[in-house]
């Protein structure tokens, strides 16, 4: 990985972002990044972060995750499995999943009571 001073460096020389990039085997968008924040005249990227893109995204994520489940049965399995690794080993994961279980218990609980009124 090509590091700051690196490419500060290969840029005093005169090389082009291109160039440098192929030299340290790096993208020369990370180049251009760095020479952006170190000298304030690199190429700007426009980033989307409002709202609006994120839940569009999230929407994506989903769909294509649940079509993944339906036909990938290997990663299916590999959900699976990674979901038990992280129950047993992160106690906040696990205190949150309870109290949600709990949630959907108690909620449950009382749609029964209301329906046998």
């Amino acid at each position: 990985m090509a590091t700051k001073d690196q490419v500060l460096k290969l840029l005093e020389k005169g090389l082009n972002p291109q160039q440098i990039a192929k030299k340290l085997g790096c993208k020369d968008g990370y180049v251009r990044a760095t020479k952006a924040r170190a000298f304030g005249n690199g190429r700007e990227v426009q980033r989307r972060y409002d709202e609006a893109h994120k839940a569009e995204r999230r929407a994506w994520m989903r769909d294509y995750k649940r079509e993944r489940r339906a036909t990938d049965p290997e990663y299916r399995e590999y959900e699976r499995e990674h979901s038990r690794k992280r129950y047993q080993n992160d106690p906040e994961y696990r205190e949150r999943k309870r109290i949600s279980s709990l949630r959907y218990y108690h909620a449950r609980k009382a749609e029964q009571s209301q329906s046998a009124n």
